[in-house]
């Protein structure tokens, strides 16, 4: 019963609106309707322009970014031929160390086996054809076998002395 009630207060009170009441509500929703149609004129501009500028932006940066892609690949380019030749010049130090690495060894191979037979080095320092007091020419070549043995082999020439006649 309680429901018919209630039911029938809600129906009481529309019915008591007023037309005068009815039409000024309207009048208020739509004079709202039309503040809120302007609010979204000045957001709908406001993002258009906004979006202009993000566009403008995104040129900016797009050509930057070709400008910088341009400058790195000139560098790219220069830091490859360095390294390429770089890399000619590191080969070639490696051949000059391998040499060197060869000569020494063949030296102190030559050392062992002159202390083996009896034969004081150090005694012998002064003789040595590198010693700067020494006039003799001195050269040593190396090579490598085709079974991986080194081959090595000494030369001393002795200076030309000028024959007086």
């Amino acid at each position: 019963m309680q429901r018919k009630t209630k039911k029938a207060l809600r129906n009481k009170n529309i019915e008591l609106i007023s037309k005068r009441q009815y039409d000024k509500l309207l009048k208020t929703i739509f004079q709202s309707i039309k503040e809120r149609d302007n609010y979204n004129k000045i957001l709908v501009h406001d993002i258009e322009r906004k979006n202009e500028k993000i566009q403008i932006l995104e040129d900016y940066i797009e050509k930057e970014l070709d400008e910088v892609n341009k400058i790195v690949k000139g560098r790219l380019t220069d830091f490859k031929n360095a390294n390429n030749s770089l890399v000619e010049i590191n080969a070639g130090l490696q051949k000059k160390n391998i040499e060197i690495t060869r000569a020494y060894n063949g030296l102190a191979t030559m050392g062992k086996f002159a202390e083996e037979n009896g034969i004081d080095i150090k005694k012998h320092n002064r003789d040595l054809p590198e010693h700067p007091l020494n006039k003799y020419k001195f050269e040593q070549k190396h090579e490598v076998l085709e079974s991986g043995k080194t081959k090595s082999s000494y030369t001393l020439t002795p200076p030309n002395k000028d024959k007086k006649k």
